[in-house]
């Protein structure tokens, strides 16, 4: 469980949101510059809030009060980014290898489960600039997973893809989540995305949170 109750000075407002996580796939949506990229910079350690306090499990990562900062290293975090951020000089199998320990086998293992789910165990020994914007989608998710991590941050991480690929994505994340025993959060403007793939949705304007209702309910309004 995550709980998040942070506060920052952006130039345009006042970041100021609250708000718990479990286990399920939370959906932070709104326009852009509403703060949203923000959120998921602070609570992975990238950004630092002006006050407020962050639990990962009943632990401390952030807090203003007690002068408490995790480095994000010391999150157990991962993130994906809009743009993938994969190392174009490595391989697929490399890339999704990169924080993982090479000495367990059992990680490794893993790892290989992992490609297989994805479905890109052929484009392993294949760099990374020289596959297509789905497969560099798995690989980004991929590595994300292999880690372990408490939490998955995704920011926007289908808008650069074309309508079929986000459709078979979907899928492929739908079916996935529901054997992840991890908190996601996932950053989205388009609210048939947030509709699709959320368990939960908080909606940000302006660095606040406008509405937190279930994505079941939020599908059943016309």
């Amino acid at each position: 469980m995550i709980n998040v109750e942070i506060k920052k000075n952006l130039f345009y407002f006042d970041l100021d949101v609250n708000f718990d996580l479990n286990k399920e796939v939370l959906v932070l949506k709104g326009p852009s510059g509403s703060g949203k990229t923000t959120v998921l910079n602070c609570i992975a350690g990238l950004d630092k809030p002006d006050s407020g306090i962050i639990r990962i499990d009943d632990e401390i990562v952030y807090s203003s009060r007690n002068k408490i900062d995790y480095p994000a290293r010391d999150r157990n975090i991962s993130y994906v980014f809009q743009n993938f951020a994969l190392f174009p000089h490595m391989t697929v199998f490399e890339n999704i290898l990169f924080g993982v320990d090479k000495r367990k086998r059992e990680d490794l293992d893993y790892v290989r489960k992992l490609m297989d789910i994805f479905g890109i165990s052929h484009l392993k020994d294949r760099k990374s600039n020289c596959i297509s914007g789905g497969e560099k989608q798995r690989t980004a998710l991929a590595r994300a997973l292999a880690t372990k991590p408490h939490i998955l941050l995704m920011d926007e991480p289908f808008s650069s893809l074309d309508v079929k690929i986000k459709s078979t994505l979907y899928d492929e994340f739908l079916e996935l989540k529901n054997s992840l025993d991890i908190g996601v959060i996932l950053v989205t403007h388009d609210p048939h995305e947030a509709k699709v793939l959320g368990d939960r949705i908080v909606n940000i304007k302006e660095g606040s949170c406008i509405y937190d209702i279930s994505a079941r309910k939020s599908r059943l309004v016309k």
